[in-house]
């Protein structure tokens, strides 16, 4: 048996096990975790349980504090730019009459099955580390358009590569209207070991 906590990311959404690292933590209390996209911010709907090792579907990530007033206020700033941000990818979607050809996710189980569907891959990171998405991509061949941020262009070729939001609207909107454009944004046909070697080089 091993002692966890479930936590949600956002308003009825699903629960998340962690490990609550030595820390007895009541329903309803605001927690900053360590998840597969960096710490995040979340909410304990689950206290302190004890759960078999064997139903836990992946490894355990841990609580690393309780939420303070300033983890709290930067929480609802993010919630606020990612308003702002969708706002403006509505614009953008208009602008370069991109409508059906544009879907947006923060479910991480989805991903598998979302990059089976599409034909080009974004990331437009501001900031990133070695992200697992566009590793995932990369071992199924995606056609990849990235922010230039580090993580980013340690994985991709220059060409995959923008400094900005119009030159990366400008070059998906070419992948979508011309299927042979995309061969100009491929990764390396990599298998899978070989992403792994690419990936575990940038730490030795």
């Amino acid at each position: 048996m091993i002692e966890v906590v479930g936590v949600t990311f956002k308003h009825n959404g699903k629960i998340y096990y962690f490990s609550p690292n030595g820390l007895k933590i009541k329903k309803g209390i605001n927690v900053i975790v360590k998840t597969e996209r960096g710490l995040q911010f979340g909410k304990v709907e689950l206290e302190n349980f004890q759960i078999e090792e064997k139903k836990l579907k992946s490894s355990l990530n841990e609580v690393v504090r309780i939420a303070s007033k300033n983890d709290f206020n930067t929480h609802l700033k993010n919630e606020r730019d990612v308003k702002k941000a969708l706002n403006k990818c509505k614009e953008l979607v208009e602008k370069y009459e991109l409508n059906n050809n544009i879907i947006l996710t923060d479910e991480l189980e989805y991903i598998p099955k979302l990059l089976n569907l599409t034909n080009v891959v974004l990331s437009t990171a501001k900031a990133e580390g070695i992200s697992a998405n566009l590793v995932k991509a990369m071992v199924q061949c995606k056609p990849i358009i990235a922010t230039d941020v580090r993580g980013n262009k340690e994985l991709l070729k220059q060409k995959n590569l923008v400094k900005n939001t119009d030159e990366l609207i400008k070059k998906m909107s070419i992948c979508i209207n011309d299927n042979k454009s995309k061969e100009i944004y491929e990764t390396q046909k990599y298998e899978v070991e070989n992403v792994l070697q690419e990936v575990f080089g940038l730490y030795t």
